[in-house]
């Protein structure tokens, strides 16, 4: 009787020149890996066949011990040396049971506790919270991405690091967001961190107990995290989200300005939102005033007080237009001249 093949040769027969992409399945042997030329070699053996597997640390990373794992990627012939290489693509650890149920009760928590919260009437000081070690610069390009944004100097930002890898970051991570909830001064905040390996990723960012802590913090999130086609039950968890920590930092200056315009200010309260007196005095402020220290000051001052003057012009008539004369339309009839 003719021996069956294993896993691995059957996948091989398949094999040609057009078509080489497979997933296969096996055990990882690290102990005999080697560098060549930059790339990462080990062997893949499913029990009798062994293929060599091509990690190129700029597109993947590669395992840090012995495991059960699944690989996809390119399987390429090597005619001179009569071999075959999979170049791998991704990978993923066999297994573990244990993980996706946690994925699946994480997306349970999702429908349990759509958040309710309270209306985000402003935007003062926001916390970013990011890696302890941030080897990839996650904080600082959100950081660039948001005093870029014409509306990213009107608010006060603070930065907090947590661990964002390992067994204990998910834990530390929500520790640190239901310590958020318990403070006053801090209006949103925003989890940041750049990608890495999926697993790893999934293993903080998929995790029960943040998502949930997440779902039910009083405070407003937004979430950028990993690569552009990562996805986590963690985005759905917060208020708004992003592909990677650079458009984190650009969707908060968007929202920043949103909420600047949703008629909560002293002179959009006085003159409303479309009008020319509004869009004279954004030009005024993304155009000049950002760009001078003194002048993210008075716009830090003015966000400062106008929202409680707004609040009362927006129940007085009378007031509003005494605003419009003697405030609104002195100035804008100055600025127009200047």
């Amino acid at each position: 009787m003719k021996e069956a093949l294993s896993p691995i040769a059957e996948a091989l027969q398949f094999i040609d020149l057009t078509n080489n992409v497979m997933r296969l399945r096996g055990e990882l042997r690290t102990q005999n890996a080697f560098d060549h030329h930059g790339i990462r070699y080990a062997e893949l053996f499913d029990g009798k066949t062994a293929l060599k597997v091509a990690f190129d640390p700029k597109q993947v990373d590669f395992p840090d011990e012995d495991c059960e794992i699944e690989v996809e990627g390119e399987v390429r012939i090597y005619a001179t040396r009569a071999s075959l290489t999979l170049w791998a693509d991704r990978w993923s650890i066999v297994g573990d049971s244990q993980f996706q149920d946690e994925v699946e009760y994480s997306y349970h928590l999702l429908n349990q506790h759509r958040k309710k919260r309270p209306r985000l009437k402003k935007i003062r000081k926001v916390l970013v919270i990011g890696p302890k070690t941030d080897s990839a610069h996650a904080i600082q390009d959100f950081l660039n991405a948001l005093q870029r944004h014409p509306a990213g100097n009107a608010i006060e930002v603070t930065v907090g690091r947590v661990r964002m890898r390992g067994p204990e970051a998910a834990l530390e991570i929500a520790a640190e967001i239901r310590k958020l909830s318990r403070k006053t001064d801090v209006d949103l905040y925003c989890l940041v961190s750049g990608g890495g390996d999926k697993y790893e990723l999934d293993q903080v960012f998929a995790a029960p107990i943040l998502v949930e802590a997440v779902c039910t913090s009083k405070l407003p999130s937004l979430v950028g995290v990993g690569h552009s086609k990562d996805e986590f039950p963690l985005n759905d968890a917060a208020d708004w989200c992003a592909d990677t920590p650079s458009a984190a930092g650009t969707l908060l200056g968007d929202v920043i300005r949103e909420k600047q315009r949703q008629g909560c200010y002293l002179i959009t309260a006085t003159c409303g939102a479309d009008s020319q007196e509004v869009r004279l005095f954004y030009h005024l402020r993304d155009d000049y005033l950002v760009k001078h220290l003194w002048g993210k000051i008075l716009i830090r001052m003015y966000y400062f007080v106008s929202p409680p003057l707004a609040a009362l012009l927006n129940r007085n008539k009378t007031l509003k237009k005494l605003s419009y004369a003697l405030v609104v339309r002195p100035m804008y009839t100055f600025l127009r001249k200047g």
